[in-house]
């Protein structure tokens, strides 16, 4: 068990790294999710144009 005081533990840095990583890779991950649903609307349009063609194709 730890038993170092309380105020020790506040100006102590160790740790200070692992929450800029966190912060990091939540944002790294935040503007993948924008970049998903951004290609998924562009997408779906091109998509609803192809099977209206295609739906009239004969062959």
């Amino acid at each position: 068990m730890n038993t170092r005081p309380f105020s020790d533990f506040l100006p102590d840095e160790d740790g200070a790294i692992t929450a800029d990583w966190v912060v990091l890779c939540a944002m790294a991950i935040a503007l993948v999710v924008v970049a998903i649903q951004g290609m998924t609307n562009a997408t779906t349009g091109v998509t609803d144009d192809l099977v209206s063609t295609m739906t009239d194709w004969t062959f």
